[in-house]
């Protein structure tokens, strides 16, 4: 147990440490409607460098923030 409460701990003490500033568009809220059988374009800024992954059903992918802190990523199209 106590085991445990260290590692709990230490992942903690350094989440800080890999977060990023991560910001995307208005746009992108509940119950937006998506066009199917197209590329789904999400983009927004994020601390330069910082990875970012986006996700949707089994889709998922990932982008890095480039100097400006701007990313983009695409994911495949989704049926009906």
């Amino acid at each position: 147990m106590r085991t445990m409460f260290w590692i709990f701990f230490l992942l903690f003490s350094f989440s800080g440490f890999l977060s990023a500033d991560l910001s995307i568009p208005s746009i992108f809220s509940d119950n937006m409607v998506l066009q199917r059988d197209k590329e789904l374009r999400v983009w927004g800024w994020a601390s330069p460098g910082a990875e970012v992954r986006v996700s949707l059903g089994n889709s998922v992918s990932q982008a890095v923030a480039d100097a400006d802190g701007k990313w983009l990523a695409v994911l495949a199209p989704q049926s009906a």
